[in-house]
């Protein structure tokens, strides 16, 4: 607020003392009497004061917004038992969505460009997680206590299903409540569309033995791999695995790997490769592999593009790897590389945040404050996803998604 002050001066009659002044002697006593009269006259003005001070304080405090509330509705999963896949599947009853929701509807541009994705929200350590169909602004709100999993650590899309780690043990997990413990053993290093692989609980100077383990408990064992092999990948059935410093690609093949190119692995899925390869002249570019088609596209590297930066991220490169999540030091945040285009947009993706491609890789969802932010590719249209299931935990939310399509 800014206040006016008139500065004028007043007038001021000029005080004359007389020249001959009246001494009046006065006894203690009076004197003492009068001390006590001016004390209590003082102390009444200054009360007087503060309390004119406090009442005009109160006539300038803003009046009170009104808050709209909204009414509390529920959303139930189809509660049918699904007939069990082997395993340790166990069908389970499906909690309710009991929380506040609001009254949403799907964002037109999920209408011109749908997602076809059921996006899953989550966080570590809690209990329950929130499947959001995206295109349809409905959600549902599952307990995985009611399937039979205390907590979650981690959570990966696998085909139709979700990989829980909980408590060193992991589940392929269906949104309409059905589970299978996994027979890891070790640690997971690639999940596939309906298996993940996994090695002894690895250490990069020795050499480890991978496993395949698919969603109805079959566990295969796979040639053993040398010390500092890392990353890995996987085509179909196959395990992809990187040489690690030495470079170079392999591929499992019977009881053996079979070389498949040169370069550093950055990931491998659903057909295709990126790698990091480089020239004799040491003229490095990222190079996409398609398997099936057996073709190969280099693609330059933008300047101060940093592909390996969200390490918190569970994967960042969308489902056929033809764009990346990183760090732009030209923009000065997280963005995202389309290396069909070659361009580098910024997205608010902070730290310990989540963000996922949709199963097309049309779409990132990226978690900003207790908002999903919907970004397509193609148009550069962003919108906020409509949620009508209030987020307990909206700091460190995660995301995984499903295909709308395939999601049983």
């Amino acid at each position: 607020m800014i206040i006016d002050v008139d500065n004028s001066e007043a007038d001021v009659d000029q005080l004359r003392v007389d020249d001959e002044v009246e001494v009046v002697t006065v006894s203690p006593g009076v004197q003492r009497a009068l001390m006590v009269v001016v004390i209590i006259g003082g102390g009444i003005l200054l009360v007087t004061l503060i309390g004119s001070i406090v009442s005009r304080s109160a006539e300038e405090e803003p009046a009170a917004q009104d808050v709209t509330v909204f009414v509390t509705t529920t959303t139930v999963i189809d509660p049918t038992p699904v007939p069990g896949q082997g395993g340790t599947a166990t069908p389970s009853v499906v909690a309710e969505a009991t929380t506040p929701t609001a009254p949403v509807v799907p964002a037109a541009a999920f209408a011109e460009n749908p997602t076809n994705t059921q996006l899953v929200l989550w966080t570590f350590n809690e209990r329950k997680v929130i499947v959001v169909d995206v295109d349809n602004a409905g959600a549902t709100e599952l307990d995985l206590r009611d399937v039979g999993v205390p907590l979650v650590e981690r959570i990966v899309s696998a085909g139709s299903k979700l990989v829980v780690q909980s408590l060193g043990d992991y589940y392929a997990v269906s949104v309409r409540g059905e589970r299978t413990l996994l027979d890891i053993r070790g640690v997971v290093q690639a999940v596939g569309d309906n298996e993940l692989w996994t090695t002894d609980a690895f250490v990069g100077d020795r050499e480890t033995t991978p496993f395949r383990i698919d969603f109805e408990g079959v566990r295969t064992r796979l040639p053993t791999v040398p010390a500092r092999t890392f990353p890995f990948g996987w085509y179909g059935d196959a395990l992809l695995v990187g040489a690690g410093g030495a470079g170079g690609i392999y591929i499992e093949s019977g009881d053996r790997y079979e070389w498949l190119t040169h370069g550093e692995l950055i990931a491998a899925r659903n057909g295709f490769v990126l790698a990091r390869q480089c020239g004799p002249l040491l003229d490095c570019t990222v190079t996409r592999l398609d398997l099936m088609a057996q073709t190969a596209t280099s693609h330059e590297l933008p300047t101060g593009f940093e592909i390996s930066a969200l390490w918190w991220l569970e994967d960042t490169t969308s489902p056929e790897l033809d764009a990346v999540l990183g760090v732009s030091n030209d923009l000065g945040s997280p963005a995202l590389w389309d290396l069909n285009t070659g361009t580098v947009e910024a997205l608010g993706i902070g730290q310990g945040r989540g963000a996922t491609f949709s199963p097309d890789g049309a779409w990132v969802f990226v978690s900003v404050g207790a908002d999903i932010v919907a970004y397509h590719r193609e148009s550069g249209v962003e919108v906020v996803v409509p949620i009508p299931i209030s987020l307990d935990s909206p700091n460190g939310l995660q995301l995984a998604a499903l295909s709308s399509a395939e999601a049983d």
